[in-house]
């Protein structure tokens, strides 16, 4: 066991495995093994997989500090000159390196490995990892708001198509970007041939901490049973990446235990709530529209509609990302293409994810602001949004404290922190135009009093009760629902 390597943790290790044959036997005569990382009483099994030169590798992502072992099962074993067996050492992570990404605590949000709270502001440039327009691609989210991109994979690569989204993965990741993979596998192959290249992809790529997973509801792969693509993720995925299916109906069933969250296409960001009750799962709003110039009522929102069906879907305690289709001659779009970023939300988007980064931990979407979508943390946080309604003024009861009230501009990106401190019952008077937002924060940060919350409950139910209160669902039935597997 004289093989020893050094990663950091949640970094990614590599083995290219040099093997000899008899004459006339070539690597591919042999089945593929895998790989088992211990540490301890742990035990991570990793799959191989083989480029398209013909060479067999295995990788593997470190979670935990300290020195790993691991061993090489397969066919082919005993024609590897030395490797067979090996030990990792696992430092700490290095600078912008939280981990992967999971569900939080609340399993209506999301947080880094390490815990730090991860907010998904997205965008969708399906093949802009390829081609001419990578380098622009990779300029233009460098310099963005986004912290998620999500591309899209189809069996029609070769290599080429491996390198340069393996390079745009790694090179995202030092950004701090994570990458939404929708797997577009199948394109006709056999049960067999699917099995083998879904599974390949997914051992070639589980390793990169920044990766998640997304399979249609369309296509070649739901030729094959959904649950059994499902098995197939988390079979050669040891790490348990975020996986999804992306659908337009909001009643499809996201109750599988291996689906970590909701991905939906959906122009109505005020269903939220709605949803949010139905599945009890995250939700990202992957397309709620795009701003540009495209000939569908879909692709064809001025930026002030995206913005405002980005702030609303946030103030439900939901997630929506970004799309542009602007037409540009020759290149495609940035939703199909990548390319450059030219729309007006862009920088609004980067306003939003700064009010809600500065926000404490813990917000609730808060149903007994019937009129008005809000989040908050009660006694403490509250961010209301008003969307096209230009309210001349809105009435609070706060509970016992000093708070500071400040009016948010969210197109022309202002804030303007009103003078003085409110307490109690008090009406903020409000400038009466669309796309303005107000927050609420509490000043003196003792412990407050439950009194002026203990009527919260019945605050909900007589939100409730009004016409105009979307109600929570129970899990659909039928030919979608059913229970959680």
């Amino acid at each position: 066991m004289n093989n020893l390597h050094e990663v950091e943790r949640w970094g990614t290790f590599e083995l290219a495995l040099d093997c000899t044959h008899k004459e006339g036997v070539t690597i591919e005569d042999y089945p593929l093994g895998n790989a088992l990382f211990r540490k301890g009483s742990r035990k991570i099994a990793a799959g191989f997989f083989r480029d398209i030169n013909g060479v067999t590798r295995v990788r593997f992502m470190p979670d935990e500090e300290g020195e790993w072992h691991y061993e090489l099962y397969g066919g082919f074993i005993d024609t590897i000159m030395g490797q067979s067996n090996g030990r990792i050492h696992c430092t700490a992570p290095g600078p912008n390196n939280h981990g992967p990404v999971d569900v939080g605590g609340s399993k209506q949000d999301f947080c880094y490995a390490d815990g730090t709270a991860f907010f998904p502001f997205g965008t969708t440039c399906l093949q802009g990892y390829a081609g001419d327009q990578a380098e622009q691609t990779l300029s233009a989210l460098t310099g963005s708001p986004f912290n998620k991109v999500r591309f899209s994979m189809s069996s029609g690569g070769n290599s080429t198509d491996f390198a340069s989204l393996e390079q745009m993965i790694l090179q995202l990741m030092k950004l701090g970007i994570e990458v939404d993979l929708l797997l577009n596998l199948g394109n006709g192959e056999s049960d067999e041939a699917f099995s083998n290249l879904f599974s390949q992809t997914i051992a070639r790529l589980a390793a990169y901490r920044n990766v998640w997973w997304s399979l249609p509801t369309e296509g070649d792969c739901y030729r094959f049973n959904k649950d059994e693509v499902l098995r197939l993720v988390q079979q050669n995925d040891p790490y348990g990446h975020l996986l999804t299916v992306h659908s337009s109906d909001p009643l499809f069933n996201f109750g599988h235990k291996a689906i970590t969250h909701v991905s939906l296409q959906c122009s109505d960001p005020s269903q939220l709530t709605y949803f949010a009750g139905l599945h009890h799962k995250p939700i990202i709003v992957e397309e709620c529209g795009c701003e540009g110039d495209w000939p569908t009522l879909w692709g064809s929102l001025p930026g002030e509609e995206v913005v405002n069906r980005m702030w609303a879907s946030a103030c439900r305690k939901g997630f929506a990302s970004y799309g542009e289709k602007y037409m540009r001659d020759g290149v495609g779009t940035w939703q199909t293409h990548g390319g450059a970023l030219i729309g007006s939300a862009v920088p609004r988007i980067a306003f939003l994810r700064s009010i809600l980064e500065d926000a404490p931990a813990g917000l609730r979407f808060m149903p007994e602001y019937y009129d008005a979508a809000t989040i908050g943390r009660d006694g403490e946080y509250y961010l209301q949004f008003y969307g096209i309604h230009r309210f001349p003024s809105k009435q609070l009861l706060l509970p016992d404290g000093s708070y500071e009230v400040d009016i948010i501009d969210t197109w022309n990106m202002t804030i303007n922190t009103l003078p003085g401190t409110y307490k109690g019952d008090v009406i903020v008077t409000l400038p009466s135009l669309m796309y303005h937002a107000l927050r609420v924060r509490r000043l003196d940060k003792q412990p407050f009093s439950q009194e002026r919350t203990s009527n919260i409950p019945f605050l909900i139910r007589s939100a409730e009760a009004d016409d105009n209160f979307i109600r929570k669902a129970e899990k659909p039935g039928g030919r979608n629902g059913g229970e959680a597997q």
